[in-house]
């Protein structure tokens, strides 16, 4: 079985669809991806735009979906901007946090806050986290953070949640 990315006129992937091998062979029994989109255009039009795509990712650097783009120039499928503070990295084909990552543990994972753009661990067992003084800070797998750095100057501080900011004391 192979399957075909229908685009629209942005080159975003709007559906995939299974064809036959059989349906794929030229003349001399070889499989060819033009027939395989001449037979797609045999069914849904001959102005749709179809691209072969891999399930195995074996080329176009990944399996197309729906609401990917296809990079005509660099022939691949692209995954939608998970964040705006993320970046594309062309030469692995995918968008990166501006901050990596940390690494996963047994205790949690991470996802992505962008509101604050770090990661935020989400925990496995959640016993074991101490409550977080303030809605708005962020567990960083070892102590509470506030959105922003406490000041230095040498003068007391206490948090504003409603702020988000420290006023002196």
């Amino acid at each position: 079985m192979a399957h075909f990315a229908k685009l629209n006129e942005n080159n975003l992937v709007t559906e995939v669809i299974v064809v036959a091998n059989g349906d794929l062979l030229d003349e001399n029994g070889n499989e060819s991806e033009q027939k395989g989109i001449e037979f797609c255009q045999s069914l849904f039009g001959e102005n749709t735009q179809w691209v072969q795509t891999s399930y195995n990712a074996n080329f176009r650097s990944r399996f197309a979906s729906p609401g990917m783009t296809y990079d005509v120039e660099r022939d691949v499928f692209v995954m939608p901007q998970p964040y705006p503070s993320w970046t594309y990295n062309e030469e692995n084909n995918d968008w990166e946090p501006p901050i990596p990552m940390p690494e996963i543990t047994e205790q949690y994972y991470w996802i992505w806050n962008e509101e604050n753009t770090r990661w935020q661990p989400v925990y496995l067992e959640p016993k074991k986290i101490p409550k977080s003084p303030f809605e708005s800070w962020i567990w960083n797998g070892t102590e509470w953070e506030a959105p922003s750095p406490y000041p230095t100057t040498g003068y007391s501080y206490i948090w504003n949640e409603s702020t988000k900011r420290w006023n002196k004391v």
